[in-house]
């Protein structure tokens, strides 16, 4: 019978790269959750509206 860490031990080449794959994901989920952000904040910026509460006092 297989135990748990049989399994561990054979996955254990594969855990620097998963590892790495977790880390890229994550990169780019924040991207995909920062650039629409800015973008926005970059119109409001041109069409002269003001820019959210939360960036003001960031940017003094």
């Amino acid at each position: 019978m297989v135990t748990f860490r049989d399994i561990l031990t054979y996955y254990r080449p594969y855990w620097g790269i998963s590892i790495l794959s977790i880390t890229a994901a994550s990169l780019l989920e924040i991207i995909d959750l920062a650039v629409p952000y800015a973008i926005g904040q970059i119109l409001n910026v041109l069409s002269d509206q003001p820019l959210v509460d939360i960036l003001p006092p960031l940017l003094r």
